[in-house]
């Protein structure tokens, strides 16, 4: 298929864009109006914006319909505020039901049979059944369209989490196995987050004029593969103190002065012990990196 986007109904266009930029995350929003009425919508149109300071976005389009703006649109104008609720696997009927094409005086937290619970920062509820909440200022709303399949951009800072403990891994990890989240696909089709993998990035490109040791190479990315061994919990401990040694050492090359090769080989095993010990597998680059080192 060649097609120009002139040439297409809005109709087709949005079943092309909703099946080909999968999958997306939901933002389950609650608003309030002026009057104080709460309302609750599932919008995948959603998405992180920045972390300093913490924003995101959701898009609300035109009422199918009505022509008109949705009460999420309305409300998020009207008082400045909206509620960011983490959609899960437990939730996804009452997410669904709150999808409701529904006058505004319908508070969709009872119809969907969720529960509200006061937020810290804002004045819209947070859906208390949800594990993550994200309390939000709106700081810009963006008009793409008004015409049908038209739509706004709504970007909120984040004022205030709230997550539960269990969803946690340290102090700034979110469990995903634990959390349980489902995305969005085309047509009435969702998705579960239940089959991961695992892909280091590349290290930072360096030129090769300032080409370091083999030594060294195999130090930077084992430190890589520490940090995110870092949050396990039998092996916090060991890992971090020992990626704090192997950091060192790097920043004590950079400037000039790196250890001896005998004191970087004892950095190298025992990094490869520690990753070794629990059971993450060293990828074969960097065991063949580390035999060419010692020539075997």
């Amino acid at each position: 298929m060649e097609q120009s986007s002139a040439s297409l109904n809005w109709n087709t266009a949005y079943k092309l864009l909703s099946g080909a930029v999968l999958p997306r995350p939901i933002g389950w929003i609650s608003t309030v109006n002026a009057a104080g009425q709460p309302n609750l919508a599932p919008f995948s149109f959603f998405n992180v914006v920045c972390a300093n300071p913490p924003t995101v976005l959701f898009c609300p389009m035109i009422r199918a319909a009505t022509g008109g703006a949705k009460d999420t649109l309305s409300n998020a104008r009207a008082t400045g505020e909206f509620v960011v609720n983490i959609v899960t696997e437990r939730l996804a009927a009452a997410v669904n039901r709150s999808s409701v094409e529904a006058p505004p005086e319908i508070n969709e937290f009872e119809f969907a049979g969720v529960s509200a619970a006061p937020s810290a920062a804002v004045r819209p509820p947070r859906v208390a059944q949800s594990p993550i909440h994200l309390e939000c200022r709106v700081t810009k709303i963006i008009e793409i369209s008004a015409q049908p399949g038209g739509g706004s951009i709504v970007i909120g800072e984040v004022l205030h989490f709230h997550i539960a403990e269990e969803m946690l891994i340290g102090a700034d990890k979110i469990n995903v196995s634990a959390l349980q989240p489902i995305g969005r696909l085309a047509g009435n089709f969702f998705c579960r987050a239940d089959s991961l993998f695992e892909m280091e990035r590349p290290p930072a490109w360096r030129p090769p004029e300032s080409a370091e040791s083999p030594r060294l190479v195999l130090l930077r990315r084992l430190t890589s593969r520490l940090e995110r061994l870092s949050v396990d919990s039998i092996w916090a401990r060991r890992a971090s103190g020992l990626r704090g040694s192997l950091l060192k050492a790097l920043s004590a090359a950079e400037t000039g002065n790196p250890p001896a090769d005998a004191a970087l080989d004892l950095l190298i095993e025992r990094s490869f012990e520690i990753l070794s010990k629990s059971a993450r597998e060293i990828p074969d680059p960097e065991k063949q990196l580390w035999r060419n080192i010692h020539g075997a």
